[in-house]
């Protein structure tokens, strides 16, 4: 019976360390969102060397989110550690001639992959011919010329195809998004540069903003990119080899605006949680905060400027975010405000639970575990007591009731045996009489 008890004890504790988990738990996504977008391929010959096949493609957000979070922030907000990566399929010559088996699915198989990180526009390499097996891969394709090895397009096809995968440490298991169409890698040799779309009055959006309560004069932010800026970065990178440049300036009680350097500044497509630091005493007056894109290629006629960013304000220890000076929206002051209120009051221990009454949820489980098995020794100590006094009381009535019976025997016996002596002189003595007479 105890153990039983003690059994449901445990499953409800287990039953609600699992609710509380699950609220952090997992992929926001069951199956990675899109394949690997408006892919196309560059060549380089580094070092005049082996030909190098890199392919550029776009990543849907909620991969650049995962992507972009270190382990403790992936562990924080998903609950697990993941690493995010492209795999790539190819054939030659034949386009239906792919190498995917079952193998491919899990992190065992032998396939060419990348890792990638949180920017919405990549570049990875396919194939470098530098290397053994590539050129192994894509033979008979792969032939040597002036003591560097290139695949002959001339006399041969290469396709390429692409799919995402997010690996979960934790599950050990991998999610995919579907394969991209197969593509001529070829093609991306023959075609034109395109021409640098407009981004008209298209500019980067600001949102989340808040100061990090654990590192004075710190502000996390984040920005969104409109799909008309991502395609002009796209045409950029991919057709004439250079990337915009993220470009910041704040400016203090209403003063000229002056250039900031963030982190990451070199990375300028992350996507997710961006952050600037300033003197802790600079946001006791007011601060503002503003980014666009800017840079292009000047030699090809490419520059590009982007319109400045809606404005990140820091006022008497309050965040708000403004387009351009417009005035603020309440609405969105009040869902900041919640926002940042309910990051405050995430448990210090746990980061996941409500802690009531201030202790973290686990720590009251560990408490009801203790509570519950001393309980539990109590009540199986008394139960034994008593037995035991029980069977203490069963003996000695055993014992009372055992004695009157041996004493009762004793004395029947003792009569007939005092019976017997008396029955038996009188016969002796005839008897010796009769021979007294015959003598």
């Amino acid at each position: 019976m105890i153990k039983k008890g003690l059994s449901a004890l445990l499953a409800v504790c287990m039953a609600a360390l699992f609710v509380f988990a699950a609220a952090a738990d997992g992929l926001p996504f069951d199956k990675v969102p899109a394949s690997p977008g408006e892919m196309q391929f560059v060549f380089s010959y580094p070092n005049e060397g082996s030909e190098c096949i890199e392919a550029v493609y776009t990543v849907p957000d909620e991969l650049c989110r995962v992507a972009s979070l270190s382990s403790e922030g992936q562990a924080r907000y998903y609950g697990g550690d993941f690493d995010v990566c492209i795999q790539f399929d190819w054939a030659v010559d034949d386009k239906t001639a792919f190498h995917y088996d079952e193998s491919w699915d899990s992190v065992s198989g032998s396939y060419p992959i990348q890792k990638i990180d949180g920017s919405f526009l990549q570049q990875s390499e396919v194939f470098w011919f530098a290397y053994d097996d590539a050129a192994e891969r894509c033979a008979p394709g792969v032939v040597e010329r002036d003591g560097a090895r290139v695949f002959d397009f001339d006399s041969h096809t290469l396709y390429v195809r692409a799919r995402f995968f997010v690996f979960d440490y934790r599950a050990e298991k991998c999610t995919f998004s579907d394969w991209t169409d197969s593509l001529d890698v070829g093609a991306s040799r023959d075609r034109k540069a395109q021409s640098v779309p407009a981004v008209g009055d298209a500019r980067l959006t600001l949102s989340k903003g808040a100061l990090d309560a654990e590192k004075p004069g710190v502000v996390t932010f984040e920005v969104r990119v409109p799909d008309a800026i991502k395609q002009t970065a796209l045409v950029l990178k991919r057709d004439y080899a250079t990337e915009l440049t993220l470009e910041s300036q704040v400016r203090f009680d209403g003063g000229d605006w002056q250039y900031w350097i963030l982190p990451n500044e070199l990375y300028p497509y992350l996507v997710g949680q961006r952050q600037f630091s300033v003197d802790a005493d600079a946001l006791d007056g007011k601060l503002e905060f503003r980014c666009r894109y800017t840079g292009g290629n000047p030699d090809f006629g490419t520059d590009v400027t982007v319109g400045w960013s809606d404005i990140l304000t820091i006022e008497n220890g309050s965040v708000r975010m403004a387009v351009n000076d417009d005035p603020f929206d309440e609405k969105i002051a009040e869902a900041e405000r919640r926002a940042a209120e309910k990051e405050a009051n995430k448990c210090k221990v746990c980061g996941i639970c409500p802690h009531p009454l201030g202790l973290c949820l686990f720590i009251w489980i560990g408490i009801i575990l203790v509570v519950g098995a001393i309980v539990a020794y109590n009540v199986a100590a008394h139960k034994k007591k008593v037995k035991k006094q029980e069977h203490i009381r069963l003996q000695e009535e055993r014992s009372r009731s055992g004695s009157a019976v041996d004493t009762g025997s004793f004395l029947n016996t003792d009569r007939i045996t005092l019976n017997k002596q008396t029955e038996e002189t009188p016969a002796e003595e005839a008897d010796a009489e009769d021979a007294d007479k015959e003598e």
